[in-house]
């Protein structure tokens, strides 16, 4: 059996169908301790989005720049989602961004639904093209 088995509950008429499957599933579980969650689905960002981001956004900005890309998505964080004070050891303090495209606020795994990804590469093209770096539109398909 699969260590992990999910289900999409969406509005309509497979909803019932589903529940009732996901019923009979339960009930099939051999004995033991299982664990049950339920979370509101959200549209994660596509591996095409990030693909974009990184190798065509970044990497024009890379190029532009001569900056790491990694270097470039923390100061972008910090530059639309805020930033806060982070402890280093030998008293240092380095600003880190308060939430990045993966993590929230608190450090848990929280990936952008499409359309806050979407705002977050229009606000990477916007910066481009404020620094004189023309950032092409993603194909159409990118927003889906």
């Amino acid at each position: 059996m699969a260590e992990k088995k999910q289900w999409v509950i969406a509005e309509g008429k497979d909803r019932v169908d589903i529940v009732t499957t996901i019923s009979e599933f339960l009930i099939a579980l051999p004995p033991g301790s299982w664990r049950v969650e339920v979370c509101r689905h959200r549209n994660q960002r596509s591996t095409e989005q990030l693909a974009y981001l990184w190798g065509v956004a970044y990497e024009l900005l890379s190029d532009a720049t001569g900056y790491e890309k990694q270097d470039i998505h923390e100061y972008l964080c910090m530059m639309h989602f805020g930033s806060r004070e982070k402890k280093l050891p030998g008293n240092r303090i380095e600003s880190v961004p308060l939430r990045t495209t993966t993590e929230n606020e608190r450090g848990e795994r929280d990936v952008l639904d499409k359309p806050a990804f979407c705002e977050f590469v229009a606000f990477v093209q916007r910066f481009g093209a404020y620094h004189g770096i023309m950032i092409p539109d993603p194909v159409k398909e990118y927003a889906k």
